[in-house]
C-alpha cells in the first residue's frame, strides 16, 4: 500500500514542478492556471463519466450497495458536523472556513481510494470505491457541499444551485450505469475498451492537477492548526465513524474492511473545483489535501492493520 501511495504522490509532485516550468517550456503559451483548468474540465466532462460507466455497468449491485451508501453518508455527515463545530471557535475568514469544512468532510474516495482498494483487496473491490463515492459522497457534495461552499464563498441562488447539480456529468453517468446494470445489458467490447482506456487517465490527471494547485509556499503558520484538525478528522475519526456504523448494519464481512479504508482516505481532490468556483481558500484546501495525503502513508496501513 505504501508503494502505491508514494507513486500517486509523486505524480502530484510532477504537477507542482510544472508550475515553475510551464511558461518556459511552452514559450509563455501555457501556464499552470490554464493547465489546471483544462485538465479539470477534461476529467469532469469526459474521463470520470467514462470511469463510472466502465466500473459500475458491470459491478455487482446488491443489498451491500445500500449498506455502503449508509456507511459512507454517515462518515461524511459525522465529519461535517465536527468541522462545523470547529469552525464555530475559529476567527479565520469565511472563505477559509468553507474550505476547512469541505476538506474535513469529503474523502478522496475515487481518485485515491480506487487504486488503493485494487492494490490491497483486488480488482473486485474497485466498484466499492465508486459506490462509496457516487452513492453517498458525491450526492452530498453536490447538494449540501455546494450549499456550504456558496454560503461561505461566492453565493448563488437556490435555483442556480439546483441547475448546477443537474449539469454534473458524473451523476448522469452513474444513473445510466445503474440502469444498464440492473437491466442486465452486457457492455459491448468496443465500448468497454473506450471507457476503460479513458477511465485509466482519471487518477494521474487529477493528481497532476493537485500538484498544479499547490501554493509555492505550501502552508502558512496560521493554517497549521486547521490542517491538523482536517487530517485528524479525515484519517482517524471518519474511518472510526464508518466502522461503528458498519457494526450495526448487516454488510458482508468481505466488504467491511474496504469500506472503512474508503473512509480513511485523505481529503477529496474534487473539492478543489468547488473552491475555485465559489472563491474559497484554494491554497488552504490544496495544502490540506497534500498534508492529509502525506499523513495517509502512515494512517492507512495502521487502519488496515487494525481491521485485518
Amino acid at each position: 500500500m505504501i508503494i502505491i501511495l508514494m507513486q500517486m504522490l509523486s505524480i502530484a509532485v510532477f504537477g507542482f514542478i510544472w508550475q515553475f516550468i510551464a511558461e518556459k517550456v511552452t514559450n509563455n503559451a501555457v501556464n499552470a492556471t490554464m493547465s489546471r483548468a483544462v485538465i479539470s474540465a477534461l476529467v469532469y466532462y469526459f474521463m470520470l463519466p467514462a470511469l463510472i460507466l466502465d466500473v459500475l455497468w458491470q459491478a455487482p449491485l446488491q443489498e451491500n450497495s445500500i449498506y455502503i451508501a449508509i456507511m459512507a453518508a454517515g462518515g461524511v455527515l459525522g465529519s461535517l458536523l465536527l468541522a462545523l463545530l470547529f469552525s464555530r471557535f475559529s476567527t479565520l475568514p469565511r472563505a477559509t472556513i468553507g474550505a476547512i469544512i469541505l476538506a474535513a468532510s469529503f474523502p478522496n474516495a475515487t481518485y485515491m481510494g480506487l487504486p488503493v482498494l485494487e492494490e490491497t483487496f483486488g480488482s473486485w473491490s474497485m466498484s466499492i470505491a465508486l459506490q462509496y463515492d457516487m452513492f453517498a459522497c458525491t450526492p452530498i457534495l453536490l447538494s449540501l457541499g455546494i450549499f456550504i461552499a456558496s454560503s461561505y464563498g461566492q453565493q448563488e441562488k437556490l435555483g442556480i444551485l439546483l441547475v448546477s447539480m443537474l449539469k454534473v456529468p458524473a451523476i448522469w453517468a452513474t444513473l445510466l450505469a445503474i440502469l444498464l446494470n440492473l437491466s442486465a445489458i452486457p457492455i459491448p467490447d468496443f465500448l468497454y475498451g473506450i471507457f476503460h482506456k479513458m477511465g485509466n487517465t482519471v487518477i494521474p490527471l487529477m493528481l497532476f492537477s493537485l500538484g498544479l494547485s499547490l501554493p509555492v509556499r505550501l502552508i502558512s503558520l496560521k493554517h497549521i492548526k486547521a490542517v491538523i484538525v482536517i487530517s485528524c478528522i479525515q484519517l482517524l475519526i471518519m474511518p472510526m465513524i464508518v466502522w461503528l456504523i458498519g457494526q450495526s448494519v448487516p454488510i458482508s464481512s468481505d466488504y467491511l474492511a474496504p469500506v472503512v479504508i474508503e473512509g480513511a482516505m485523505p481529503s477529496m481532490l474534487l473539492g478543489l473545483v468547488l473552491c475555485h468556483r465559489y472563491k474559497l481558500d484554494v491554497g488552504l484546501y490544496a495544502s490540506a489535501v497534500t498534508i492529509s495525503s502525506l499523513a495517509s502513508l502512515l494512517s492507512l496501513p495502521l487502519v488496515l492493520k487494525l481491521l485485518v
